[in-house]
């Protein structure tokens, strides 16, 4: 019996939310005349820009904020791919800076 009553009261609220909901007539009406938006919205224009120098360095990248969204990339890959880009960078900068120095130094002893 208790059962009934609650299973009665549970489509009667039911009911009650349906009469009251209101119904559209299956036409939106635009707030304004811009056309619709088809495939990914704009880029907020709140958020800044991600800048990264003509040259970027290792300390570059470290440096960089990504912004955060609803729907974007897991945090722990991107932060796991920034810092191996970082790494790089860096070990890159100090190849060139070696070869750059031996290649001084061997013009200068001609």
């Amino acid at each position: 019996m208790p059962l009934l009553v609650v299973f009665i009261a549970v489509i009667a609220a039911a009911a009650i939310a349906v009469a009251v909901y209101p119904r559209s007539s299956g036409r939106v009406t635009p707030l304004d005349d811009t056309p619709p938006m088809l495939g990914l919205p704009e880029p907020d224009p709140v958020l800044p820009p991600v800048v990264l120098p003509e040259n970027p360095r290792g300390g570059d990248v470290d440096a960089l904020r990504l912004p955060v969204a609803f729907r974007g990339y897991r945090c722990d890959v991107t932060d796991e791919v920034l810092d191996a880009l970082a790494l790089r960078i860096e070990a890159l900068e100090a190849e060139n800076a070696q070869l750059r120095s031996g290649a001084s130094r061997a013009a200068s002893s001609k």
